[in-house]
């Protein structure tokens, strides 16, 4: 259980300080009671009590805790950070440590990617759908993602609904397009899609039951071709064509 405390709080404070190791986090989390029995203000329990028994309410379940089942204690150190600089006293002091938490933002700003050109995932999607539906018609058919940021394929599903399509479930035998969507711009060749002898699907109806399906694809589709998703000259992604032998 102490171990498990211990890995929590480091996941959690992580969040806060950059390079955050296991053994600063149990450091971390004895300096938030000592702070909390020096200053044992209303806010500053209640925060406490928000850390140590969320985290202790997580050591008691028996299943995996990925990191976005801790998010609701992410606010506290913050909390606890914005409640130690307003006990500060000496204008030196406060100042000093106004001046490591401007460092840790910025630095940590520059780790996101707010600066960058961004993934154009809105355009990506929506022409991966407009090409798919010139594609299909009136013909039944399916889709699935390769190279996906995402767990699940609901964007498309999204448009595809916008657009009043409707996809068959990749598993069923109804349909005689496939189409595979690269949702990156980096994509595998189609000599690299076509020798996959089975093909893992992003699956919706079946809620994936614990496993992904698969696609026998060397055994049951035939290639017809691939072609880029370019916006602005930039490719997105790119989309691969199936037709059941």
């Amino acid at each position: 259980m102490v171990i498990a405390i211990v890995d929590y709080a480091y996941r959690v404070f992580g969040r806060l300080i950059p390079h955050m190791s296991r053994n600063p986090a149990a450091i971390f989390l004895f300096f938030s009671f000592m702070f909390t029995f020096f200053r044992p203000s209303k806010k500053n329990i209640f925060f406490f009590v928000w850390l140590v028994g969320g985290i202790i309410a997580m050591t008691q379940y028996k299943e995996v805790v990925h990191d976005h089942y801790l998010y609701f204690l992410v606010p506290v150190p913050f909390f606890m950070v914005g409640s130690y600089i307003s006990s500060l006293k000496h204008p030196a002091w406060r100042m000093a440590v106004y001046g490591i938490v401007i460092l840790l933002c910025g630095y940590q700003l520059m780790k996101t990617d707010v600066f960058g050109a961004g993934r154009n995932d809105i355009a990506r999607v929506s022409l991966s759908v407009k090409y798919i539906q010139s594609k299909v018609a009136s013909e039944p058919f399916s889709f699935t993602l390769i190279k996906s940021r995402s767990y699940s394929d609901l964007h498309y599903r999204y448009y595809m609904e916008d657009f009043g399509m409707s996809p068959s479930s990749a598993t069923s035998s109804s349909y005689t397009q496939l189409f595979v969507v690269c949702d990156s711009d980096e994509c595998p060749t189609a000599q690299a899609i076509t020798s996959m002898s089975e093909l893992p699907i992003l699956c919706f109806e079946e809620h994936c039951r614990q496993y992904y399906p698969s696609l026998l694809l060397y055994k049951e589709w035939k290639y017809v071709r691939d072609e880029a998703v370019i916006s602005m000259g930039k490719e997105l992604g790119r989309i691969y064509t199936f037709e059941r032998k």
